[in-house]
């Protein structure tokens, strides 16, 4: 397939954990009652086609539940510019009388990186007044919207990618775009939108679901050109077509040297690795494949078709919705058993298909609800495949750190990784381990079952956290709490 190398793994998990993992015990299940999973479907059944054709634009919403991105994306990979037509059909469901509509547009954060052209309602073609103020645009309605009412918004802007390594650049091995398009945050009573000030340390956006159908148009053709994304999509070569339902985000990362190691099976994971890495990426594969798989067991079936997995050009390791990256120097760290970074980080990426992506959460202020669950779902992960290992892991990922800090800190408590890390991540890892050690086994796990059924789709809380921990424990977990709450 020209210079890319497809590499198709068509073994069935059994394989994998026959030649890579030693079989354990998966995590009780509950039997206690749970909530309903929340699901929506897709919206309109408008075609992939680009929308740039005016005829194109919908002027009603059909039956429209959430929120609907709609993305056409003409991508100049010379210069590393998108020229990108954005519709955002939007339902109303605050229960409020809205007069302005916010919108986030993380790419306008540096200037010179987002290049607003127009921004009109459908209805009229009414260009309202806005305020573009960093990364807040402020959409000032003509009229009121009334609750259950629905506006359909359209935008077109050009973005420029920096020449950076990270989410949203580019390298001379891998163009990255990740938090490209102008989102609507959630919106809460009595504060209104959630949004939250940038800080260097952490993760600060927050992210409600939405349903997305992205389109992207190679302005010159490549046909080394590969394309990871959040969803499996369809191409010849110019022109890739996606659609993703209840999602947080959507992402995507190209290269031409890319070669794609995939499983065949459901979900279908496929990980895109460089090619000196390429025996990593299999081991990695195979951790990820067995780690999803006891996810899916253990707290609830991830609701995606597919998971890209890609190893990122950057350091460490970040997550978004039906995708994550994984830093190069863990690749070629790799040490060839299952003592390593590359393992324990591809499995705490992909638990964040759970705590993230499914259960939502405010990474700036309670980065603890996702950080410190996605850390200790390493260790069932160890427990189950490698039974042994669980004190090389609690030595190798936290104690050797001598973690301290408060767990529920926020990100703007800090200027540096590693405290945040050592209160958030480790000293959260330690805290969930003493509640199933005062809980007890059947318990514990029947907790993060329904705390994954319950607030799949939502964004939780810490108090929405322990009212659901309440009624799975009988024993005062006070002392716990205060141990590692501030």
């Amino acid at each position: 397939m020209n210079s890319i190398q497809k590499i198709t793994c068509v073994f069935c998990l059994v394989f994998f954990l026959a030649s890579c993992v030693t079989t354990g015990t998966i995590a009780p299940t509950p039997t206690t009652p749970l909530v309903p999973t929340l699901t929506r479907t897709l919206t309109t059944t408008a075609s992939l086609a680009p929308l740039r054709s005016p005829d194109a634009i919908p002027q009603v919403i059909p039956d429209l539940e959430g929120t609907l991105y709609q993305l056409d994306a003409v991508f100049n990979i010379n210069e590393k510019t998108l020229d990108v037509l954005e519709i955002i059909q939007y339902l109303n469901s605050t229960g409020e009388i809205l007069e302005e509509i916010m919108l986030v547009v993380p790419p306008n954060r540096e200037e010179g990186q987002f290049v607003l052209k127009s921004l009109t309602l459908t209805e009229g073609n009414t260009a309202p007044e806005i305020i573009l103020l960093g990364e807040h645009l402020t959409v000032l309605l003509p009229e009121p919207l009334q609750p259950g009412e629905g506006l359909i918004l359209n935008l077109n802007y050009q973005l420029y990618l920096p020449p950076s390594a990270g989410v949203f650049g580019y390298t001379d091995r891998q163009i990255n775009v990740c938090d490209w398009y102008a989102f609507m945050p959630p919106y809460q009573q009595p504060t209104g939108w959630r949004i939250n000030p940038y800080h260097p340390v952490g993760e600060y956006l927050i992210y409600d679901m939405a349903d997305f159908e992205v389109n992207i148009t190679l302005e010159s053709p490549d046909p080394d050109l590969v394309i990871a994304a959040s969803a499996a999509g369809e191409t010849d070569g110019q022109h890739w077509n996606y659609q993703l339902a209840d999602a947080r985000t959507f992402v995507w990362s190209a290269s031409t040297e890319y070669q794609i190691l995939t499983q065949a099976d459901h979900p279908e994971i496929s990980l895109y690795a460089l090619p000196e890495d390429v025996d990593a990426g299999w081991a990695a594969l195979s951790a990820t494949i067995s780690a999803m798989n006891l996810y899916s067991a253990t707290f609830g079936k991830y609701p995606h078709e597919t998971l890209s997995y890609v190893e990122g050009d950057f350091p460490d390791g970040m997550e978004y919705d039906g995708l994550f990256f994984v830093g190069q120097e863990y690749f070629q760290s790799y040490t060839g058993d299952e003592k390593n970074y590359l393992t324990a980080i591809s499995v705490h990426e992909a638990a964040h298909q759970w705590w993230f992506a499914a259960v939502g959460n405010d990474a700036a202020m309670e980065p603890w609800l996702d950080e410190s669950l996605a850390t200790y779902t390493e260790l069932l992960f160890y427990e189950t495949y490698y039974p042994g290992n669980e004190s090389w892991w609690w030595d190798f990922r936290v104690e050797s750190f001598h973690p301290t800090g408060w767990v529920n800190s926020t990100v703007y408590e800090y200027s540096s990784y590693r405290p945040y890390i050592n209160a958030v991540y480790l000293r959260g890892a330690q805290f969930i381990h003493a509640l199933r050690q005062q809980m007890g086994e059947e318990a514990f796990w029947a907790f993060l079952k329904a705390y994954y059924q319950v607030g799949q789709g939502l964004i939780m809380s810490g108090e929405d956290f322990f009212n659901l921990l309440a009624q799975y424990s009988t024993v005062d977990l006070a002392p716990i709490q205060a141990s590692y709450f501030r």
